[in-house]
């Protein structure tokens, strides 16, 4: 289905996960990423829940292909609302184990391979799916927040907190839902 993006640079390979799809990309042509060297390894990983990982893409490249994505996603977020994070991954081949230091931002790696891959964007389309999560509890607390008031106060619900109530309660329902099934949480 993506294959508008990988007409001019096909795919090397790929792996399916539980929840994901890990492609290894093409390196970019020699004239099309100043900012990349031809010879880098480049991957995306797409996740059941949500959440793309790019790796080595420049923002052009990595836009046009969410862009192919969201062809084929269920409910894709509106362009420019999506929630975005940035990692670094510093390779040194002179590490003795597979990972160096990590920090919140950066981690340093032997090599950039399928499994080292798995690892990181496992780890970033997870939190960034939680951080989302978490924006709809924080609104879904405040909603029953709101109701919880008006109900201390008055000593009884209006048609609109009752409508309010269950749809706060359907929202918390589908959540719990979606972090145990989707995310497997």
């Amino acid at each position: 289905p993506l294959s508008d993006f990988f007409a001019s640079s096909p795919p090397l390979r790929h792996v399916f996960g539980r929840t994901n799809i890990i492609v290894q990309l093409s390196p970019p042509p020699i004239n099309c990423s100043p900012s990349l060297s031809h010879n880098v390894q480049r991957y995306v990983a797409i996740y059941r829940f949500g959440s793309v990982v790019f790796f080595n893409l420049t923002t052009k490249e990595s836009s046009r292909l969410l862009e192919q994505i969201k062809k084929h996603a269920v409910d894709p977020i509106a362009v420019g609302f999506e929630r975005r994070e940035h990692f670094e991954m510093a390779l040194q081949p002179h590490l003795e184990t597979a990972t160096g230091k990590i920090t919140a931002d950066r981690a340093m790696v032997r090599e950039l391979d399928m499994n080292t891959v798995g690892i990181v964007s496992n780890i970033m389309g997870q939190t960034v799916a939680l951080d989302w999560h978490n924006d709809t509890v924080d609104e879904l607390l405040a909603k029953f927040s709101s109701v919880n008031s008006s109900v201390e106060r008055t000593g009884g619900f209006t048609s609109i907190e009752r409508h309010t109530l269950f749809q706060v309660v359907a929202r918390n329902n589908s959540l719990f839902i979606d972090m145990v099934s989707k995310l497997g949480i």
